[in-house]
């Protein structure tokens, strides 16, 4: 329901400026160039946000929410410009005599250009790499905005409070603009593929660097971008790391979900070069022993990753209690359950929870009352997953009263169906019901919530117990 906000935020400026307006534009002229305005400033913010900056990124929540805002003001962006576009006539002069037929086209362009690319954002079927392609022209396509802005005839005197403030945004968009070219030409670091694993639907891989710079930093809970030189691999793709910066190499678990991913499985192989680029993202679950909260993991699918990377980077303390719900279609499909029932063993803070859909258990909204012991409201929710996943748990834990951050990690650039839904508080149209269980469920406890008869998952009660050497844990790569 938050994502509401950047709407409501961009609306009442919209308002703003329209009553700003009334003492320099006249009345005829008045609508059009509020939405011209409008469509400008939603332009800037976007190119703002594609800057990645750390501190608006914190102050929107992360660079997941920084995506999602990016997107809705794309969308807003568009909108306005359709609406300027339809309404506006040249009136007034250029602060360059002579140009207002140029300044004109250059905006007719502009306007054709981000209609065509947010008509692509919301047509998943496009491929990645076209997308992204399209989205490289948006600093040149900002330029040209500018050139409409400034040389076509605006009702806008001169070097009026009016003039002054699209200077403004003009001087912080062109600056964002430069950092993203900054960035495009960051070189990644060269890494080898040092180990390699098929699963059922994923590709487990270890990389060590190759080009002598040195290791690696990262924090768990963070993504990194991996290209490759292999044909339909040259695009970098976000990926979560799996791993710690204690443990040997960087090391990804990646499912198959689309083209890309697909092809990487098919075609990476032990010794090719990957390239490492930027390292992002600020999903971080608290491992520090000086934690304050309690704190829910909720992992689904692929969103094990980031906690495979933070119970890395644990030791053995008795700071709160942290229970990990790792969700899984069945036993092909998950990854690391010896791994992580080892480390519920070594770890005497940590407390994980099973739920294999095959054998009979499903998260819905009752498992935290039914799996938790009493208080754990009090607690801090990390969740990763698929969207209706993220629902349910998101819904149902404030629901139950909780109060305290809900952190969740997004990497789903275009889908404006989810981000609609999302700004207001509309779940998805599928949700997660309980199934009984199957005969071959393992009963933990009081509940059949469990891997089947061949695991040991330590849940729901274990006593205290010395740590195991490190050495007797499962390796989460298999050699």
């Amino acid at each position: 329901m938050r994502l509401i906000y950047p709407h409501v935020g961009f609306l009442l400026f919209v308002a703003v400026v329209y009553s700003a307006l009334l003492s320099g534009v006249p009345a005829e002229n008045l609508i059009p160039a509020t939405f011209g305005v409008g469509a400008f400033v939603a332009m800037t913010v976007c190119m703002v946000l594609a800057a990645r900056i750390r501190i608006v990124d914190g102050l929107l929540g992360g660079p997941g929410r920084s995506y999602q805002v990016h997107r809705i003001f794309a969308h807003w962006a568009w909108i306005m410009t359709l609406a300027h576009w339809i309404l506006a006539e040249p009136r007034g002069e250029s602060i360059v005599p002579g140009w207002e037929e140029f300044g004109t086209r250059a905006g007719t362009f502009a306007g054709i250009y981000l209609m065509i690319l947010v008509l692509y954002g919301l047509i998943p079927v496009i491929p990645y790499h076209v997308w992204r392609w399209t989205h490289y022209a948006m600093g040149p396509i900002y330029l040209v905005t500018v050139a409409h802005v400034f040389l076509s005839a605006i009702p806008v005197e001169d070097f009026s409070v009016h003039w002054w403030v699209l200077a403004v945004l003009t001087v912080v968009g062109i600056a964002a603009m430069a950092r993203v070219i900054a960035h495009h030409l960051h070189r990644p670091r060269r890494m080898q593929v040092s180990a390699l694993k098929h699963n059922h639907d994923s590709i487990d891989i270890r990389l060590e660097p190759r080009d002598g710079k040195g290791p690696v930093a990262w924090r768990p809970g963070q993504h990194a971008s991996l290209s490759c030189a292999k044909r339909g691999l040259r695009e970098p793709h976000p990926f979560t790391i799996a791993s710690a910066p204690s443990q040997n190499g960087i090391r990804f678990v990646i499912f198959d979900r689309g083209d890309y991913t697909k092809k990487l499985q098919t075609q990476l192989k032990v010794g090719d070069e990957v390239l490492l680029n930027r390292i992002a993202g600020d999903f971080a679950p608290k491992t520090d022993p000086k934690r304050i909260y309690r704190q829910i993991w909720v992992a689904g699918g692929a969103g094990i990753t980031p906690f495979l990377a933070a119970l890395g980077a644990m030791s053995p303390d008795h700071g709160p209690r942290i229970d990990l719900f790792y969700i899984y279609r069945s036993m092909n499909h998950a990854v690391d359950l010896n791994y992580l029932a080892a480390m519920a063993k070594r770890l005497p803070q940590l407390v994980v929870h099973f739920l294999g859909d095959a054998e009979g258990a499903r998260f819905n909204m009752e498992t935290f009352d039914a799996h938790l012991p009493p208080g754990w409201q009090s607690s801090e929710l990390f969740a990763c997953g698929p969207d209706p996943l993220l629902t349910i748990a998101c819904r149902s834990y404030r629901a139950a009263g909780g109060q305290l951050p809900i952190h969740t990690e997004v990497f789903d650039f275009r889908n404006p169906i989810r981000t609609w839904r999302q700004v207001f508080g509309l779940g998805p149209k599928r949700t997660i019901q309980q199934r009984p269980p199957s005969e071959d469920a393992h009963p933990i406890g009081p509940k059949t919530i469990g891997a089947p008869a061949g695991m040991q998952p330590a849940w729901p009660q274990r006593r205290p117990q010395l740590a195991p050497e490190p050495g007797a844990i499962p390796s989460p790569v298999a050699s």
